[in-house]
């Protein structure tokens, strides 16, 4: 068996999961809401400079502006929590929602250990770390996550398994 390089171990809370997913939303979920909240306010401009072009009222241009604030929000502030809550929902299902999450780090890949169930990933398939308060977010390629929390590492460190990644990352790179 390989040397394992640093371990984290804890139990995941509905906190802890939601606190990742919000981390997740705002760096994934931040571009496309910008350019669809965009696309609406334009919608709206279009939508005003009709409605004064046939003589309308402005009761309609502030339908329209109430309409399209109200699917602003919905895009905002609702899809995300409902998606999250979905996706906890997912995993109370599953059973592995208030589990206990060991994470090993060996020399070439890491292994997530939930519920008996044994998950192995390639360093070369992390696209991206995250950091919240207290989670670091490990993302793969295909928008996977690994959850980390910074405070249970019973082995090892949280910089050494940074290192790792960023190793492997520049060894990809020299690859393409």
């Amino acid at each position: 068996m390989r040397e394992c390089i640093a371990e984290n171990r804890f139990t995941l809370s509905k906190e802890l999961f939601y606190e990742g997913m919000r981390r997740v939303s705002r760096e994934y979920y931040r571009k496309s809401l910008k350019t669809a909240l965009l696309l609406l306010a334009l919608l709206w401009l279009a939508l005003s400079a009709w409605t004064l072009w046939q003589s309308g009222s402005l009761s309609y241009m502030l339908m329209e502006f109430a309409v399209l604030a109200a699917v602003s929000l919905w895009l905002a502030v609702l899809l995300p929590r409902s998606k999250t809550r979905r996706a906890y929902k997912a995993m109370e299902n599953a059973g592995t929602a208030q589990a206990q999450r060991l994470t090993r780090f060996l020399e070439d890949h890491l292994e997530v250990e939930v519920e008996g169930k044994l998950r192995s990933l390639p360093y070369g398939e992390i696209a991206d770390c995250l950091h919240t308060e207290h989670l670091l977010l490990l993302i793969t390629k295909d928008k996977t996550g690994v959850m980390l929390r910074h405070d249970a590492f019973t082995k090892g460190t949280e910089e050494a398994v940074l290192r790792l990644i960023e190793q492997a990352q520049k060894e990809d790179a020299s690859h393409d």
